[in-house]
């Protein structure tokens, strides 16, 4: 968890939700320590559950048997960690599409994914796109055809009710997700929605602003309770990023019973393939200027209210996953071809 930081966003959500699920079923055969930022321990509060076994980069001194990284590598800071201080390495890395754009622009990002690539002993993907999308541009199991490969689909299952005291919170908006990458579209959302007059609250904005109907958040601004007041009381979720890891809100929002506008894209339909009910509450367009003419027929019809059956996988689901990866790979000797050549990486 070396990346993630002061703020809930995808990968704090991922990382906490497979730790604590992890920590649900582990038994005595591992011994974890978490290596956390100073910012993320005291965000989210992490010595409270896990006590000494949450420390930071600079202070890992032992040998382990395996490291389990849910982010990209992408920083000199995990790769001497793994290559000092692990024998078997673990990825689960996000946004693999971005290879095809900005990633690839910038030699230090690129070189993280290479790292993932020449190294790991095994790898999970977010989503089938997503494994597809990685040994497309890497060649990889061609390549690679030794390292485990598994798809593990996440869920939020953490939602709890919450009572939100400010009286600043907006009513009948439409709630969007995202964040300042292109690839999640928030500015186009943003222009559009205003263009139509649709009263919107937009999460991962570029700063705190009023724009006429629309109130902007930037990422990092929110507080947890307040962001489950908004998922709780909006009239919809409009999630216009054209990639995701595997889009956390759009589940959290179906899982809340809320209709969710989203791109007609290969990954946000997999997710509708995973749970079939959710089909009667997503809504896909091909562009974003398609969105106003759905969300005013969205609010003309006279809809009888659906109830999904909630998505029934939990975070200790995907951490019982996540320790058969473990265990798979525990058991296979080391790579002393895979242990130098990280040193070599290093030099």
């Amino acid at each position: 968890m070396v990346n993630v930081g002061d703020h809930i966003n995808g990968s704090a959500v991922l990382a906490l939700g497979l730790l604590k699920g992890l920590l649900k079923i582990i038994d005595s055969k591992y011994d974890i320590t978490v290596v956390a930022s100073e910012e993320a321990m005291i965000h989210f509060n992490m010595k409270k559950f896990l006590g000494d076994r949450v420390t930071t980069a600079d202070m890992i001194e032992d040998i382990y048997d395996v490291c389990f990284v849910p982010f990209h590598l992408t920083d000199k800071t995990h790769q001497r960690i793994c290559t000092e201080h692990c024998c078997k390495l673990i990825f689960w890395p996000l946004d693999l599409i971005s290879i095809r754009s900005n990633y690839i622009c910038d030699k230090s990002m690129i070189g993280g994914y290479e790292f993932i690539a020449d190294y790991a002993d095994a790898i999970c993907f977010l989503s089938e796109t997503a494994k597809k999308d990685f040994n497309s541009y890497f060649n990889y199991e061609v390549c690679n055809n030794k390292t485990i490969q598994k798809v593990i689909h996440i869920t939020d299952d953490e939602m709890d009710a919450v009572i939100y005291d400010h009286n600043d919170l907006e009513s009948d908006y439409y709630l969007v997700m995202g964040n300042s990458f292109l690839h999640k579209m928030i500015v186009p959302a943003i222009y559009t929605l205003a263009k139509c007059g649709k009263k919107a609250v937009i999460v991962g904005a570029g700063e705190d602003k009023k724009l006429g109907n629309i109130t902007m958040y930037k990422s990092g601004n929110i507080s947890p309770e307040m962001m489950e007041a908004l998922y709780n009381n909006c009239k919809a979720l409009i999630f216009p990023s054209i990639y995701e890891g595997f889009g956390i809100p759009v589940i959290k929002s179906l899982n809340l019973n809320k209709d969710v506008f989203l791109v007609n894209s290969e990954l946000n339909h997999e997710l509708e393939d995973l749970e079939k009910e959710f089909s009667k509450k997503m809504h896909y367009y091909n562009s974003i200027e398609e969105l106003p003419e759905m969300l005013d027929l969205f609010e003309r019809e006279s809809k009888q209210d659906i109830q999904n059956e909630l998505y029934c996988k939990t975070w200790e689901n995907v951490a019982r996953e996540c320790l058969d990866i473990i265990d798979e790979v525990n058991e296979q000797p080391v790579s002393v071809e895979k242990l130098m050549g990280r040193k070599k990486h290093l030099r």
